[in-house]
């Protein structure tokens, strides 16, 4: 009985493998037409330089939106001190700025690392967020084409994060409004600065994916401020294991989450 138990559980894991590019990272699943091949088979090109090339799909985009961009790329790289990998991605990011995208994601959300494209699709909300600089979620995404190969899921995406709220403070971000706070969860132990692989809830419950980006975000902020960014990156670039995460940080990660109050079972 358990070694059928562990079968379905492996095949349950699979399919969710599977699923994801699809679904995208919406927390919900998104029509078929929004998949990101017809996004792309349907995006015209707006502006283009030697490093970014932006695209809108049924969206009116500023011609102005490049030279943002630009200065974004800079910030991005100084805050992480770490260039845009163009050995592995290419030379150019293609932001695609769309009315039909649901929720802002890479190309495959997340399994980019195992189709890694250096593609952002962009939904109307958080381009003109952007553009106002009341939305952070475009560095979000940038952020992960600059980390694009990780060890830890939920890192990835606090790290994305803190990237998107150093460098534009006081602003919303992904599934979350400015004003958000963290608050404990009884999977806090689980799931954050491990290796366990996105979890299924953030396809089907909003609320634990607010949850989830928001509490990876306050550890990865707790893990940068006990180093630094490049201790950090170094760990983040590294295979897991819990004790190269106790090397690391010069604390166990259960108690660290503790520390921070995030899981209702801690003592």
């Amino acid at each position: 009985m358990k070694k059928y138990s562990s079968r379905v559980s492996v095949f349950l894991q699979q399919l969710f493998v599977f699923l994801l590019p699809i679904m995208s990272t919406a927390g919900l699943a998104q029509p078929l037409d929004n998949a990101d091949e017809k996004v792309l088979s349907r995006a015209k090109l707006v502006n283009q330089n030697d490093k970014l090339e932006i695209y809108r799909d049924g969206a009116e985009v500023d011609q102005g939106f490049i030279t943002n961009i630009e200065q974004l790329f800079a910030a991005i790289e100084a805050q992480l001190g770490r260039k845009f990998d163009e050995a592995s991605l290419g030379k150019k990011i293609r932001i695609v700025v769309s009315d039909r995208v649901r929720v802002s994601h890479v190309w495959r959300g997340y399994q980019h690392m195992h189709d890694p494209k250096p593609i952002i699709f962009l939904n109307i909300r958080a381009y003109q967020g952007f553009q106002s600089k009341s939305n952070a979620t475009l560095i979000h995404e940038m952020t992960h084409l600059f980390t694009w190969k990780y060890n830890s899921h939920s890192l990835r995406e606090g790290l994305a994060d803190y990237v998107a709220r150093s460098i534009m403070p006081n602003t919303a971000v992904g599934p979350n409004e400015v004003n958000a706070i963290p608050k404990k969860v009884d999977w806090a132990l689980k799931y954050l600065a491990s290796d366990h692989p996105a979890p299924m809830q953030l396809l089907t419950n909003a609320e634990f994916r607010k949850d989830y980006y928001l509490l990876s975000y306050v550890v990865v902020k707790a893990l940068i401020e006990r180093t630094s960014m490049s201790e950090f990156l170094k760990f983040y670039d590294s295979p897991y294991s819990d004790a190269l995460f106790q090397a690391s940080f010069g604390i166990k990660r259960t108690d660290l989450i503790c520390y921070l109050g995030l899981d209702t079972s801690c003592q």
